[in-house]
């Protein structure tokens, strides 16, 4: 099962560089380098797990951006069964 971490750092795979810093990867996704850290940290906002969940569909390695939307969503809630519940979600769409 992929975490926002994982999605990060398969979009900057997507984009042609796997090393890519968090500041080249923000500024194509028009947002800070602290705002990608972040998402790495699983405080993903869902602006940037839209964004990255485009870059991820474009390229086909996933099938709907929903996928990453919920998977932020589940790592930034607190609750452990709504947690494990959005990622059941999340995997079971696949």
């Amino acid at each position: 099962m992929k975490n926002c971490a994982q999605y990060v750092a398969a979009a900057k795979a997507a984009l042609g560089d796997e090393r890519m810093s968090d500041r080249a990867l923000g500024a194509h996704l028009e947002y800070a380098q602290q705002t990608i850290a972040q998402a790495k940290a699983g405080k993903m906002s869902d602006g940037v797990a839209l964004a990255i969940g485009e870059v991820l569909k474009k390229h086909g390695i996933v099938d709907h951006i929903g996928e990453v939307i919920v998977v932020a969503h589940a790592e930034r809630d607190a609750d452990q069964r709504v947690r494990k519940s959005l990622m059941d979600y999340a995997w079971r769409k696949r």
